[in-house]
């Protein structure tokens, strides 16, 4: 028997009132005894309807060392955003009896560099168009020299180090203080506060497409480095530049950004289950829903079948991809329907090798033409309402 019972009653009903008019003296045996409910257009839904709140704190599961990270505006409220960071030092040795003035020169240093695979584990997909991507160098130069040097910010990918890299504007780091610059393509207010430091800002070329590729790792790369001394030396002197850099950015969406999640709704087997020798046929189910995206970006919805281990079922289709636009309500509808045209009665019943347990849905928050002002936060949430199961198109059922 099928469990609810919106379907069951009528049918009894229907099955109890035909089988008194019949007359047992005829010969029905060459008689098709199929009786047909409900025409191509019409649903018959399940009683019962859910409604669910689904924030993306929930959806983006953060763990130790992921380079998307939680930080607090100046109102305490929390934002998503990608911070990593990497420090060095870079050995700088003066001869003894330099004069001042004296200029020393090193061709190429490299950082050690800075992993990006730890993405969170919640997470399917990811592309990060970013509004402005940034990278915070900050220099705290202890030694008796000026730093003047040309940098770059490499990309591995694969574990091949780009050869071209990403340019950034010269800095200069003087003798005795601690520098701090940030880089972006687009350019921002200058000095830049980030928390209580002021950062002078400087024109980086490409950074946001670097970053959109998700390379596997980051480093800076410093050339042309030319160190000034500031008073003649006595003895040979051995000093340490401390430089960290940091790839950072709050989570605002550009046209292309894409981060997926998928889970498994399961249980409709339960919803529908038949006895082996139910005689009821199914043509396909609906899945209908009300979504109000409370979100500054786009969620796209995919959906597939699955069975009871929560693996796919080839033979059954999902019709629709559908979309819920940022800030507004949308109704959605996804039907589900055998490839072959077959009945789902055979994915219903209690011996089915595959039993129909539910749908796998992929939701994928994307960007829209437009990109968002305002950084993703785990307070951002989607409300999904009236969520509804109901059979498609009529069933039909035999009084064999």
């Amino acid at each position: 028997m099928i469990k609810k019972g919106f379907l069951l009653v009528g049918l009894i009903i229907t099955t109890a009132t035909l089988s008194s008019c019949i007359d047992k003296d005829y010969d029905l045996e060459d008689i098709d005894k199929t009786i047909a409910i409900g025409s191509n257009d019409q649903v018959f839904w399940l009683p019962n309807s859910s409604t669910d709140d689904i924030e993306l704190g929930n959806f983006i599961e953060l763990g130790d060392g992921d380079y998307i990270q939680l930080e607090k505006d100046e109102n305490g409220e929390e934002f998503y955003c990608i911070k990593a960071s990497g420090t060095d030092a870079i050995n700088v040795t003066i001869p003894a009896h330099a004069p001042a003035n004296a200029e020393l020169s090193f061709s190429l240093t490299a950082s050690s560099p800075i992993d990006l695979t730890s993405k969170p584990s919640s997470l399917d997909e990811l592309r990060l168009d970013l509004l402005n991507p940034m990278l915070l160098l900050d220099i705290k130069n202890d030694a008796d020299v000026n730093v003047d040097c040309k940098m770059k910010f490499g990309c591995t990918t694969n574990g091949v180090l780009e050869p071209e890299g990403i340019n950034l504007a010269a800095v200069k780091a003087p003798s005795k203080s601690t520098t701090h610059f940030c880089f972006s393509d687009t350019q921002v207010e200058s000095p830049w506060k980030y928390g209580d430091i002021s950062y002078q800002w400087g024109q980086s070329t490409n950074l946001h497409n670097k970053v959109m590729d998700l390379p596997d790792q980051v480093q800076l790369i410093m050339e042309n480095i030319k160190l000034t001394t500031t008073a003649p030396t006595t003895t040979e002197i051995n000093e340490d530049i401390n430089v960290t850099f940091t790839l950072y950015s709050p989570l605002k969406a550009g046209p292309n950004f894409v981060i997926t999640n998928e889970s498994n709704e399961d249980g409709l087997y339960n919803e529908f289950e038949m006895d082996d020798d139910t005689d009821i046929n199914i043509k396909a189910i609906r899945l209908e829903a009300d979504i109000e995206n409370k979100m500054p970006i786009d969620l796209q919805l995919e959906a597939s079948a699955i069975d009871e281990n929560n693996n796919p079922i080839d033979n059954i289709k999902v019709l629709q991809t559908q979309k819920a636009e940022a800030g507004k309500s949308t109704k959605i509808s996804l039907t589900l329907e055998t490839k072959d045209g077959s009945a789902f009665t055979k994915y219903l019943k209690k011996d089915a090798t595959e039993k129909l347990d539910g749908v796998k849905l992929v939701i994928k928050v994307t960007g829209n033409a437009t990109s968002s002002s305002e950084p993703l936060r785990p307070t951002h949430k989607v409300k999904i309402k009236n969520m509804r199961l109901g059979v498609v198109g009529g069933v039909s059922f035999s009084l064999d």
